[in-house]
């Protein structure tokens, strides 16, 4: 459920991140709507991590803990959007030792999937044709490395940064990103049919290698996404203008170590820790959204006027 999460949450971001740049070619008006969208609120969710849940529930001493360069790496990091790394003395006796906020590993291939986009748009001058060239590159890069037998590929040199860049990941989120990028661009040629889901759906269910469950999921997973994003039923409308979507993204990991660290110590069973986690999770997505990430957002209104930007929905 973790893999297909993701999958559709790159599919989507390629059709309204696309909508964005169609909107407004400009590689810094671009650059700025992007960093408004992801960094203020992964900003604040790092803050309450590493300086409260961190010091209220360590085992260290807290001088140990805000002395460790460890503490320092792992803002420094995630306010770059490189990821999650372990805090000192942290969720270390959890069923998962260690970490923090797992969630984070998929962002810097998003910010790659942004300036792959942008890059695109530049040379190209529209996106079209080269997202094509995008999606099949990555297809076949990830088909390549499967035929050969290697499961994962590191980026050459990245290790000396300390970071962890797989080439298969990129190659594999690459399709779900730039499938939603040309489900966008050919908006009014591809027809959006609950029949057309439905037989997807079962297709994908019926192949049992996971192999070829991905190359299937490559079509599948963003259409039917983008399908029932645009033909959602109308309670589903009622949502619209409360996206805790991000909250719940960059919360949920900790929220869940946290009750998972906080269940082991008092004995609490498993359906108890995961209603908290969720309540937990719903309600700091929702301070998220109406106190950070909205607020960010209507900045996207004032940057045109002082030459950076202009706003754009998504």
């Amino acid at each position: 459920m973790g893999k297909l999460a993701v999958a559709v949450f790159f599919a989507i971001s390629g059709y309204l991140v696309c909508q964005s740049w169609q909107a407004d070619p400009h590689v810094g008006r671009f650059a700025a709507r992007r960093a408004l969208r992801i960094f203020p609120g992964l900003l604040v969710m790092l803050l309450l991590t590493v300086l409260a849940l961190g010091p209220a529930l360590t085992e260290v001493r807290l001088s140990e803990y805000f002395g460790a360069g460890a503490t320092w790496k792992s803002l420094f990091y995630g306010v770059l959007g490189l990821g999650s790394f372990p805090l000192p003395g942290l969720f270390e006796r959890n069923p998962m030792p260690g970490g923090v906020n797992g969630s984070l590993w998929t962002i810097k291939y998003e910010l790659l999937m942004y300036c792959l986009l942008a890059l695109l748009g530049r040379l190209t001058g529209r996106v079209t044709p080269g997202w094509i060239l995008a999606a099949l590159s990555g297809a076949a890069c990830w088909i390549v490395l499967w035929l050969a037998g290697v499961p994962s590929l590191s980026v050459p040199g990245m290790w000396r940064l300390g970071l962890e860049v797989y080439v298969d990941r990129i190659a594999y989120l690459s399709v779900y990103f730039f499938a939603g990028v040309g489900l966008y661009m050919m908006r009014q040629k591809v027809p959006l049919s609950w029949s057309a889901v439905a037989v997807g759906v079962v297709s994908l269910l019926l192949v049992d290698n996971a192999n070829f469950a991905m190359l299937v999921s490559w079509l599948v997973v963003p259409y039917s996404a983008i399908c029932f994003a645009v033909r959602a039923p109308a309670p589903f409308t009622r949502l619209k203008g409360h996206d805790y979507s991000y909250g719940v993204y960059i919360y949920a990991f900790p929220v869940q170590q946290a009750c998972a660290s906080i269940g082991t110590q008092h004995g609490y069973g498993w359906g108890g820790v995961t209603l908290a986690s969720l309540a937990a999770t719903l309600a700091l997505a929702a301070v998220s959204w109406y106190f950070v990430e909205e607020p960010a957002l209507r900045l996207k209104n004032r940057l045109r006027a002082v030459g950076i930007g202009t706003y754009i929905p998504q």
